[in-house]
């Protein structure tokens, strides 16, 4: 017979004391809602929508970022459209720095495109990234298409802001 682990459970402070014993599941849900998730272990959503545009060997890109927050740092998600290179969607990762004013991302991959004729779309070696009043704004490099650009996002409220 498998035994489970317990926990002693007390009474708001002026109520009458009672003790008790709570199974370690029960616990765990528990923590898992004070850490800003659910009882399924969802993790809250820490995940942020941004949307902007981008100047460089096309000077007309608007992107779309979805950014989420992990323990060591962000990834996400970023769409490039444009009418003159066509589009792609892209995953990134990255850390914030400076208290949360500083942002460095970096391409992981491309995971769709569809580059208009002529065009061919590369991995950005670095965006460096400040936040400014609801704006990120700053730069991109990527080595190999040879571009330098600039770029600014806005944060996109969402129905749950």
């Amino acid at each position: 017979m498998h035994r489970f682990k317990t926990l002693s459970l007390l009474t708001p402070a002026g109520s009458q004391r009672r003790s008790g014993r709570l199974y370690a599941g029960a616990a765990v849900a528990l923590i898992c809602l004070a850490l800003g998730g659910d009882a399924g272990g969802k993790p809250a959503d820490r995940c942020q929508r941004w949307s902007g545009w981008a100047r460089g060997n096309d000077s007309g890109i608007r992107l779309r970022l979805r950014l989420c927050r992990t323990r060591r740092g962000v990834t996400g998600t970023m769409r490039w459209d444009s009418k003159r290179s066509g589009w792609n969607v892209r995953r990134v990762v990255g850390r914030f720095s400076n208290g949360g004013k500083r942002l460095r991302l970096r391409d992981l991959r491309i995971t769709k495109q569809q580059p208009k004729k002529g065009w061919r779309f590369c991995l950005v070696d670095s965006y460096d990234l400040r936040q400014i009043k609801g704006t990120l704004r700053g730069t991109y490099y990527s080595a190999a298409c040879q571009d330098r650009a600039k770029l600014a996002l806005k944060k996109v409220k969402t129905a749950k802001e």
